[in-house]
């Protein structure tokens, strides 16, 4: 826990641990069966 609040508040920009993810689908199926 302490190494999480160590890295969050030294981070310059950002959250080390907040990650961005995009996804894409083929068709409307593909995407309701995720």
């Amino acid at each position: 826990q302490e190494g999480i609040l160590y890295h969050h508040l030294s981070a310059e920009r950002g959250d080390p641990y907040v990650l961005k993810s995009v996804f894409a689908f083929q068709d409307q199926a593909r995407l309701d069966a995720f």
